[in-house]
């Protein structure tokens, strides 16, 4: 019964701007943080507008009161007690938000403000996309018109007066 649920308030896109109105409890969104982190279900909510949500929802948790005029994610106009506050309510949560699949501008320019992710987690989720971007980088200019079979950093194809060794079929042609 619980993943019948789970799987059908994953697939209800999850509004920001209705965090503070919705029946999802900061225990239920934490329960669904949880089991849906690096599924492979479909999903329909984004995972910045997943964020938002749950700071949301976690402000919301924290004044005790409806957010109203609050409702921006990033607005943080309080005093230092009540951000510690909002703060120390969102660190269980944070380690569910994958900042691994938010666009790098979306980190830089909104999370990071907030002081709210450890550095640790930013660090890791630039580490993968620069892992990522590694892959789908091709290491020459232009537009590739051959790969070489096996190529990578450590291996040197070998060209001997202008010889190339060709691979067809696990089968060499010398050219």
């Amino acid at each position: 019964m619980g993943t019948i649920l789970l799987d059908w308030v994953a697939k209800t896109q999850l509004f920001p701007e209705e965090a503070d109105r919705d029946l999802l409890s900061l225990e239920g969104l934490q329960y669904l943080l949880m089991k849906t982190y690096d599924t492979t279900k479909s999903f329909a909510t984004y995972e910045l507008k997943l964020f938002e949500y749950t700071f949301i929802k976690t402000k919301q948790d924290v004044l005790k009161e409806e957010i109203g005029s609050k409702k921006d994610p990033y607005n943080m106009n309080y005093d230092s007690k009540t951000f510690k506050q909002i703060r120390d309510r969102l660190k269980p949560l944070i380690s569910y938000i994958d900042l691994r699949i938010i666009y790098s501008d979306d980190i830089v320019s909104k999370l990071e403000p907030l002081n709210i992710f450890p550095e640790e987690i930013i660090t890791e989720a630039y580490r993968y996309k620069i892992g990522i971007r590694e892959k789908t980088l091709q290491p020459i200019r232009g537009r590739i018109i051959f790969k070489w079979k096996n190529f990578d950093r450590k291996s040197q194809q070998e060209a001997e007066n202008w010889f190339y060794t060709l691979l067809f079929d696990n089968g060499k042609k010398i050219y």
